[in-house]
């Protein structure tokens, strides 16, 4: 049976104790009533198959009625069929039935919605707290609850002190946390090493005929064909007879600020890059020998932003002070 059967049936059986329907990217939403909820959990999953509650989550629309909703993730494991109930509970109300005996993973969900979202559940078996500790005196996942939280009396717990953070309303994050200036001035300077590392060394070693393991060879272009070789040179066989570094794939598509499109083809004796061929070209006139030279000696291996410059600024990085 597939859904475009199995969903017409409930709607007739259940009638018009389905409030709305739903259709997104091919899933399937019924909002019902609070009082309805456990007639159709158990139809559900006695006569549709619906043999596995996913997840129940809640949502908080302050200043809304009905304020809360609460959805329920149905899927059918015989069928391969995901259906999602939802229903609204007013702030006054505020409860709800449980579903625990029909689907057993319904009972810590809803005790996790109970702990942050202060909905209880009519007839659940342990409705405790799952996450706060007993006592705790708000349900942090509600509107109102503010994002630097707020103060406990109960020092003998952690983390019952506010926390130094301030609305987003309030101002910028780096006015209100502690150290969080001088952290970006920190993250400031590594970056400007990483780039000194990158643009300065490898750059100058380059020029001085040095090979770096980050630096590739250069290319030159030869009509539709773009050869590699050392040293910014042209020469075929040279790229050929000493190919640059090995590229841990087999084939790689690079574009050079919007002038083309290459495809790197790798010799199967070595596993290294043989040769690039334009796939693509836009305004070709203009990518000369310079240009593709370019943008080949500024290519860093893969994999070498971690085993070479990451360590050393981070090492650096971690020498200066919070």
């Amino acid at each position: 049976m597939t859904a475009q059967e199995l969903l017409p049936s409930l709607e007739k059986s259940l009638g018009t104790k389905i409030q709305h329907k739903t259709e997104f990217r091919g899933e399937t939403t019924y909002t019902i009533s609070p009082v309805d909820l456990r007639e159709i959990a158990q139809f559900c999953r006695d006569e549709l198959s619906f043999d596995y509650l996913i997840d129940i989550t809640s949502i908080d629309n302050s200043g809304e009625e009905p304020r809360f909703e609460i959805v329920y993730e149905l899927y059918s494991m015989a069928l391969g069929i995901h259906l999602r109930l939802k229903l609204g509970i007013s702030e006054d109300v505020g409860a709800v039935d449980t579903v625990s005996d029909i689907w057993p993973t319904a009972n810590w969900h809803e005790r996790e919605i109970y702990d942050m979202m202060g909905i209880k559940f009519n007839g659940h078996p342990d409705l405790r707290r799952i996450l706060m500790w007993d006592g705790y005196p708000f349900f942090p996942l509600r509107k109102e609850f503010p994002l630097e939280g707020l103060p406990s009396e109960m020092p003998d717990v952690a983390f019952t002190k506010v926390t130094p953070m301030a609305r987003p309303t309030a101002g910028t994050m780096t006015s209100h946390i502690p150290r969080s200036s001088r952290r970006v001035a920190k993250a400031w300077l590594v970056i400007a090493l990483e780039f000194f590392l990158f643009f300065g060394v490898a750059s100058r070693l380059n020029a001085l005929g040095i090979a770096t393991s980050w630096i590739s060879s250069g290319v030159t272009a030869r009509g539709k064909v773009i050869v590699f070789g050392h040293g910014g040179t042209a020469a075929a066989a040279d790229a050929i007879k000493h190919p640059p570094p090995g590229y841990p794939y087999a084939e790689r598509i690079d574009r050079h600020q919007g002038s083309g499109q290459f495809r790197m083809i790798i010799d199967p004796k070595t596993g290294l890059v043989a040769r690039v061929l334009v796939e693509k070209s836009t305004g070709f006139k203009g990518f000369d020998d310079s240009a593709v030279e370019t943008f080949q000696r500024w290519r860093w291996k893969p994999g070498t932003w971690k085993e070479i410059v990451c360590p050393v600024s981070w090492c650096i990085g971690c020498l200066l002070p919070p």
